[in-house]
């Protein structure tokens, strides 16, 4: 896959100066998650046309959110940027949203993974992002409150690169003599917990589980316990995983929110991100914040990313 080049309409000051405010936005919302008393919690649903991990909402989503907005919000109003935030998205019209005319918009998901959550685990993460209007993540924060773990990248137009880090540490670069000894080597396949209901879901797992065996794998390990911007992280941070997602008609699959920071953070440390095609992340279309239409696909590596798009499953198991 090859990157399109990026139009970035902010100098590396100034894309240093907005990363290092979202780092400190995501770590005020993760520090309030992370002191939150979960046995008090008031679940509430949003529409019942998604997907129960998106219909769940709690009012530790709604207070981080505003932690957040209200921390971007001096940056956010010199620059006159546009703010794509998913609890404050309901019974918007997302295709007549101002990300379309600004040069550039937050894409915020203050709560992501809120199953976990409220059920007591640890897959939950704060995700904000800087997208540029051809849909093009700029920067990207992504806190784990409960692992105290941060990642963050940010796009220098200086050097038309992106650089991304984990806890102020650069990422090591994934090379082929890391991974050389795979036979006693699970290949991790992350997946969220709605894949596991899908109708194809054995049947892809199969697939999986006999490219893992090709590619010298000991075994296919499914991990479904996390939501979608821990399930990326973790792919990036490991040598031999995967995150997919197929390409279905109804809406779902993710929003714009869920990927665009953990896409910048992979594009950062030469780790594979695209939609289950192979085509770039569309991160600001005028129809949907919804990916499920293409899919995503996250791999350790790119050649791991080629042997999965080669097996067609969209051809196989998609309704689209």
């Amino acid at each position: 896959m090859t990157e399109p080049k990026i139009n970035c309409p902010f100098s590396t000051t100034q894309m240093q100066q907005f990363v290092d405010l979202a780092i400190t936005a995501a770590k005020q919302a993760g520090k309030y998650i992370a002191s939150y008393p979960r046995g008090q919690l008031k679940v509430e649903h949003k529409s019942q046309d998604l997907s129960l991990s998106a219909q769940v909402v709690t009012e530790v989503d709604r207070h981080c959110e505003r932690i957040i907005l209200n921390t971007l919000k001096p940056i956010t109003q010199l620059h006159q940027l546009a703010t794509l935030a998913e609890e404050n998205t309901e019974g918007f019209d997302l295709t007549r949203h101002p990300r379309f005319s600004s040069e550039a918009f937050w894409a915020i998901d203050p709560l992501d993974g809120t199953l976990p959550f409220i059920e007591g685990g640890d897959g939950c993460a704060v995700s904000i992002a800087l997208v540029n209007k051809a849909g093009q993540a700029l920067l990207g924060v992504c806190y784990l409150p409960y692992k105290d773990t941060l990642y963050h990248s940010y796009f220098n137009p200086n050097s038309q690169q992106h650089y991304s880090f984990k806890q102020q540490l650069a990422f090591e670069q994934k090379t082929p003599s890391n991974m050389s000894d795979l036979s006693s080597t699970s290949l991790n396949f992350y997946c969220d917990r709605s894949s596991l209901k899908l109708p194809y879901f054995e049947q892809l797992e199969q697939q999986l589980e006999q490219l893992a065996k090709q590619l010298g794998y000991s075994k296919l390990q499914v991990k479904s316990d996390a939501g979608a911007v821990v399930n990326a992280c973790s792919v990036i941070n490991e040598p031999n995983a995967l995150y997919l997602k197929l390409a279905k008609r109804a809406q779902g699959g993710g929003s714009i929110w869920d990927f665009a920071a953990s896409s910048s953070i992979a594009q950062g440390c030469d780790v594979w991100v695209s939609d289950s095609y192979g085509h770039a992340l569309e991160l600001n279309k005028p129809t949907s914040c919804f990916m499920n239409l293409k899919g995503v696909l996250f791999a350790s590596n790119s050649s791991l990313a080629k042997q999965v798009l080669a097996l067609e499953l969209n051809q196989r198991f998609s309704d689209v």
